[in-house]
Formats: C-alpha cells, structure tokens, sequence
C-alpha cells in the first residue's frame, strides 16, 4: 500500500473561528496535516521555524503583524515554508501594503474564494509552484503590446492607475482599459494576479 505524504501546514490567524474554520475544511484531506495553529505573529515565526511545514496560511489581517519583516523571518528560519496571504477582496489602495510582501509569499487567496480553491492552491505552493488565485491555461494567453508591457511592469511594481498614467503621459480612462486587456489576455483577474504573474515569469526566466 503506497503511503501518502502529507502537505504540513500551519494556519495563523487572531481569529479562533475562522481558525477552525480553516482545519474543518482540510481535516478531510487525507494528503493535508495541519500541524500548528498560531494565533499572534512572534508565534507564527516561531512555529515555523521549530516544525519546518511545507505551507504557511497567513491571515494578513492579524494585529501586530508587521508583515514584510515577519515573512523575511520565516523565509530566513523556515526557507522551504511556501506562504498564502489570506487577503479581503482586492481594493487598489491595498497595493502599496500587498507589494513589498511578494518576494516572500508564493500566493493568495481572498476570503470570498472557495474551500476547492483554497486546497488547490496549498498543493500547489506545496509543490513549489506559485499561486495566482485560479489554475490556468497557459495555452491561451495571448501577446500583450509593447504599450500594454509597459503598464504591466509598472503596475507590477505597484504603481497605482493615476501614477502610471502620469509615468506614461495617458489618462487613468485609458490605464484602465489598458488593464482589462491585460487581463484578458493573460486570463487572469486583478493586479495582485499580475504581481505574481511577473514575479512567476521572473523567476521562470532565471532558471
């Protein structure tokens, strides 16, 4: 009988409920373990670096989480831990928070999304791979312009809408336009989707 390797995982958020919420959804998984919960950040860095897990489900949202520097921490103590943000529904004014905070998560998911999504995308980081919120058809992406290039890379630095407009001498109507086709294209969904999207192509890139 072929013995299943679990995906370890550690859940860390404030709240309890949504916590438990969280372990309900995996404990069916038979190839999931949930080994840890952690409900402030020291513990979360701490945790992490004494069980070494495979995945990190943190909770953005946590008070006192200072988030660029805990996730440098984990990555440093804990280098194979593959981290989701659990983020809310992308707003723009988000993005200079979200930003900083890529080059040490390998996805997110929001909190509207569902339980399938959400062990889709632990197997997924669990295997290395990033997670832009939805499996998708590489095969169907399309070309982008030179000057749709051009907003996708600021963007993905985090530029808001009006600072790119500004950057390139366009109005934010047309950035916006812009960023449905880039979208569209990429099938993707939201400027967070892009971040990783470059970042995934970066490092695919590298290699």
């Amino acid at each position: 009988m072929k013995i299943i390797e679990s995906v370890r995982v550690i859940v860390a958020s404030q709240t309890a409920l949504f916590t438990e919420a969280i372990c309900k959804i995996l404990e069916n998984e038979k190839d999931i373990k949930i080994i840890a919960q952690a409900f402030d950040p020291s513990g979360t860095v701490r945790f992490c670096e004494k069980t070494k897990p495979n995945v990190l489900l943190l909770d953005i949202d946590m008070p006192g989480l200072y988030v660029k520097k805990n996730l440098a921490l984990i990555k440093e103590r804990s280098p194979q831990t593959g981290v989701i943000l659990f983020v809310k529904d992308y707003t723009e004014e988000e993005e200079m928070v979200i930003t900083p905070m890529l080059d040490n998560v390998k996805g997110y998911i929001t909190k509207a999304q569902s339980a399938s999504q959400l062990i889709e995308a632990i197997r997924s980081i669990s295997k290395g791979k990033l997670w832009r919120g939805k499996i998708e058809d590489a095969t169907r992406r399309q070309k982008l312009t030179k000057r749709e290039r051009e907003i996708a890379e600021l963007v993905a630095k985090g530029y808001s809408n009006k600072k790119v407009a500004q950057k390139l001498y366009i109005s934010e109507r047309t950035i916006k336009a812009h960023l449905t086709a880039i979208f569209n294209k990429l099938g993707i969904g939201s400027r967070y989707e892009l971040m990783l999207y470059k970042k995934d192509n970066k490092t695919s890139s590298s290699q």
